[in-house]
């Protein structure tokens, strides 16, 4: 299987949901309503973007993401600069999430179940687009009553170990304020695709 970025998961993550869905109900129906609005629309416009954000925001729990990535470098941080990365990375998230579903777009997606653990679950699907299938993992726990997702794995790649790496690397040689800065400019440089 060829390796994606970890980004294409977004593309299963959706709308609305009801105390009642199952794990694997938050995804179907995340896929679905993702799929139809690219079904909807022949470009990718800022309407079309933030119906897809308003989507993913609804079942992904982005700031657990977030701070379960950066727990660990905040202990070594003042308060101000953990809030500070929070707030960044959370937006960088986002962002860049919106911008991944346009370029990795699946045509459609295979379930291959949930497996269910008190208030914890893992859905695991395939997607494929052209002619190339992606193994993505969903890792979901049941907050406020709803299956929300709290991390993703894309062919094997854990987003939130994977982003754990990235920044103890950059943290080894740079400072916090040079992590926020690069992260301030990834922001900038998927904003700017929008102006191109």
């Amino acid at each position: 299987m060829k390796r994606i970025n970890s980004g294409i998961l977004i593309l299963l993550l959706g709308a609305s949901l009801s105390n009642s869905q199952t794990p694997l109900e938050v995804i179907k129906d995340s896929n679905q309503k993702i799929l139809d609005i690219y079904a909807s629309h022949q470009d990718i416009s800022r309407e079309m973007e933030e119906a897809i954000f308003q989507i993913m925001d609804s079942v992904t729990d982005f700031n657990t993401i977030s701070l379960r990535t950066i727990e660990r470098f905040c202990r070594k941080m003042s308060e101000m600069e953990c809030r500070e990365l929070d707030r960044v990375f959370q937006e960088l998230l986002r962002v860049s999430s919106i911008k991944k579903v346009g370029r990795y777009r699946a045509e459609r997606f295979e379930y291959l179940g949930e497996d269910i653990d008190g208030t914890r679950a893992l859905v695991k699907t395939i997607a494929y687009y052209e002619d190339d299938t992606y193994e993505l993992d969903y890792h979901l726990e049941l907050i406020d009553n709803a299956w929300k997702i709290v991390n993703y794995t894309a062919d094997g790649v854990d987003t939130i170990r994977n982003y754990r790496k990235q920044f103890q690397k950059i943290l080894r040689k740079e400072s916090p304020a040079q992590l926020l800065t690069r992260l301030e400019n990834k922001i900038q440089e998927f904003r700017n695709e929008e102006s191109e």
